[in-house]
């Protein structure tokens, strides 16, 4: 796989060989050691290795999103509060992953939690960061730090993680029931 820096020093590359010498000063012309048919093979050899079926790479996030819904539905399933959708985030959803797709970045989004917490910063807050605090009585009032309005974010985090094992370990046992392999899949 070619690196964005081999890209970018491709394309320095050609504008650069394509330039005229500057006023005369043969000391200025950048040379490619070789034939112009070398340049082209070696630039078309690059832009074949860079090439990316879109279909397929189209094809891979619908499969990956069918496969997270699927887990977030059955978490919301074994608890309400945790009702989420998914958002795609990151290079391969904005079309800026150069090569195929090797990792999705994602945000779980609950709308139901939006009016109903607010984030606060104080003194204490590390920078970058902000505490959740209820505006309202919700479902994760269980999560509250006792004598605050704020919520650990560690709590309600454990507890997403131990629904999401749940939701998985009930998807694998299905298939184990009906004889499916688990490999490869969430």
């Amino acid at each position: 796989m070619v690196s964005v820096t081999s890209i970018l020093i491709l394309k320095v590359l050609c504008v650069v060989t394509s330039l005229p010498p500057s006023y005369g000063n043969p000391e200025s012309e950048v040379k490619f050691p070789g034939s112009d048919a070398d340049f082209k093979e070696f630039l078309n050899t690059v832009f074949g290795q860079i090439q990316v079926n879109v279909n397929k790479k189209v094809q891979v996030k619908k499969n990956v999103y069918a496969k997270i819904s699927n887990i977030l539905n059955k978490v919301a399933k074994l608890d309400p509060c945790y009702n989420f959708r998914v958002e795609f985030k990151g290079s391969t959803y904005e079309g800026l992953k150069i090569g195929n797709p090797d990792e999705f970045d994602f945000g779980l989004v609950n709308d139901n939690w939006a009016s109903k917490i607010s984030l606060e910063v104080d003194g204490n807050t590390p920078a970058g960061f902000a505490y959740a605090a209820q505006i309202v009585r919700t479902c994760l009032d269980k999560f509250k730090i006792a004598g605050t309005k704020r919520l650990s974010a560690t709590k309600v985090r454990d507890h997403l993680r131990d629904l999401v094992e749940k939701a998985m370990l009930e998807r694998r046992s299905r298939e184990e029931a009906v004889g499916r392999g688990t490999c490869g899949h969430l």
